[in-house]
Order: C-alpha cells, then structure tokens, then sequence
C-alpha cells in the first residue's frame, strides 16, 4: 500500500502543548490520512486509592485524550477526511 507511517510522543497531561505538537506532526508529515493514539498511565492497585494518583490517571487518560483528540478532529474537520483510532 506504500503507506508512511510516523510515530511521536507528547505529554498527554500538558493539554496547552497539544495543538503545537500536532501543528509539528503537520509540518513533518504533510498532509495526513488517519491517525492512531495509544496512550495510557494506570499505577499498582495500592496506589490506586491515593488522590492524587487518581487525578493523574483522570489527567492523562481522559482529559489528554480528549484534547488531543479534539485537536486531530478539528484538523480532519476542516481537510473533509481522515480517521482517528483512540486506543487508551
């Protein structure tokens, strides 16, 4: 299918980074197809019931990806195409 495939990393819980770093993906890659997140943070099942590691894991895998997810949506809003598989 001869297709080009890129990979990058970003941090999920700095939503204010999200629309530079896929403004970045842009500027390498071109215009783009499709794109697949898989993305994840979960801690040991002591640390579970500590608070602030359930704001972390509500940080980066729900709001990170939402954001991100918005920013790629908006992007294929405006080209009329294009895919997104969220893996979380």
């Amino acid at each position: 299918y001869n297709i080009k495939v890129t990979q990058g990393i970003f941090e999920a819980e700095k939503i204010n980074t999200h629309e530079q770093f896929f403004q970045s993906v842009i500027n390498e890659c071109g215009e783009i197809a499709g794109v697949v997140i898989a993305f994840g943070y979960m801690t040991n099942t002591e640390q579970m019931h500590d608070l602030n590691n359930l704001q972390k894991i509500i940080a980066i895998n729900f709001t990170g990806a939402a954001s991100i997810l918005t920013v790629c949506a908006n992007y294929f809003e405006t080209q009329k195409k294009g895919f997104i598989i969220g893996i979380t």
